[in-house]
């Protein structure tokens, strides 16, 4: 709940629906995304990360299990894990930082790796080919290459590649059978890149949506791509042709819009999709028929929290 300076946590249902309120929280400030691995949960906060290990019951703890130092310059947004490694895209640096966990899963004060682009670039998200990862951002309007290093650590320079497709708000990246999905609010639409030679995108899209709304997150789901319409409040699916490009598809299916909803996140899980609904401070669930479609309203949802909450991310955790 990043405008409520307070991360929630919710017991499903054994049919994965959706309770009224929490059952824990935790008081942080400002948390904007939210990453699981090995019972911690990470954080991106206003300055710094966090890391909270969670109970046997899936509950939170009273104050930070761990935590890097605070730096005023820091505008850490997307943050991932993965092989033991946090991996932060830092808007405010201008750099994607990595931070190797020790064997409780804790975060060290300081980044271990730290690197940029030729062009410094607002990284605000991030994705993983193997040991690729690749960072969008905002102000360059670019996806950059950094070849992790063995160690899993971030290196000092990203892969220099001239020139580049300009790609307005990259603020969610997918990738799916070697083809890397980008949100792009210039057209509003998302873009489809084949990577060519030493896993660069190439100059131009390989296919892209109809031009439709301004996408805040994407995930994909046995064929279906699924978008989350941020300011038209609403959930929309496309098909992925056989060869995974879009070829100008235009949604098939969509949710009832909702322009007060601010759709920021989504998960699957067990045939039900999990919406965080930024703009009215809830969390929804929406199960999927057969093929994978969404009912148009809510099958369930949490209570409307307190004014402002604003809830950006979720993150699912399994006690089983």
């Amino acid at each position: 709940m990043s405008r409520g300076n307070r991360i929630d946590a919710y017991r499903l249902g054994t049919d994965g629906l959706l309770p009224g309120k929490p059952f824990d929280s935790i008081s942080v400030r400002n948390p904007r995304r939210l990453a699981i691995a090995n019972g911690v949960l990470y954080a991106s906060l206003d300055k710094q990360l966090i890391a909270m290990r969670l109970g046997a019951d899936g509950s939170l703890p009273d104050s930070p299990t761990s935590e890097t130092i605070l730096n005023q310059n820091s505008d850490p947004i997307q943050i991932a894990v993965q092989n033991n490694v946090v991996y932060s895209a830092d808007a405010g640096l201008n750099r994607v930082q990595s931070f190797r966990l020790d064997e409780d899963g804790d975060l060290p004060p300081s980044f271990t790796g730290s690197g940029e682009a030729r062009i410094p670039g607002d990284y605000v998200s991030l994705a993983f080919n193997g040991t690729s990862l690749y960072a969008g951002a905002r102000s360059s309007e670019v996806i950059d290459l950094f070849l992790l290093k063995p160690n899993g650590d971030v290196p000092i320079d990203a892969e220099n590649q001239s020139p580049q497709d300009g790609i307005a708000l990259p603020d969610d990246l997918v990738f799916h059978n070697n083809i890397i999905y980008v949100t792009s609010a210039g057209d509003k639409s998302i873009r489809a890149y084949k990577l060519v030679a030493g896993g660069f995108l190439p100059t131009d899209q390989s296919s892209r949506t109809e031009t439709e709304e301004y996408y805040e997150d994407i995930l994909i789901e046995n064929g279906l791509l699924y978008a989350a319409a941020y300011n038209a409040g609403r959930i929309d699916l496309y098909h992925i042709e056989s060869d995974g490009m879009l070829n100008h598809n235009t949604p098939f299916s969509r949710t009832e819009e909702d322009p007060e909803t601010y759709p920021s996140k989504m998960e699957i899980k067990d045939g039900i999709l999990y919406v965080s609904q930024a703009g009215i401070n809830r969390i929804d669930a929406y199960v999927l028929d057969e093929s994978g479609v969404p009912p148009n309203f809510p099958t369930s949802s949490t209570k409307r929290g307190p004014d402002p909450s604003f809830p950006l991310d979720i993150a699912l955790y399994d006690l089983n």
